[in-house]
């Protein structure tokens, strides 16, 4: 609740199915893709240190999900297994 009423607010989530572990996501009252590629980012830092790195990435059609990140993405995912 804000002085203004309640507003929405959105998070990024990241989970790992096997453990159901989860990443949240800062929240923000405007998500555009900036905003998810900066998600994304924050979410590989996270997860390069872990020993399980993550392998695959699942998302629903929005347009939020840019063709420059799933690409980044996908050779990110690529580059982990190739060690």
């Amino acid at each position: 609740m804000t002085p203004r009423g309640i507003v929405d607010l959105y998070v990024l989530v990241f989970m790992h199915l096997e453990t159901r572990e989860v990443f949240v996501t800062p929240s923000t009252r405007s998500p555009d893709s900036a905003w998810v590629t900066n998600q994304a980012k924050a979410f590989v830092n996270y997860a390069t240190d872990r020993d399980e790195k993550p392998t695959c990435l699942i998302h629903d059609r929005d347009t939020k999900f840019s063709a420059a990140l799933l690409c980044r993405a996908a050779a990110r995912i690529r580059d982990d297994q190739a060690q």
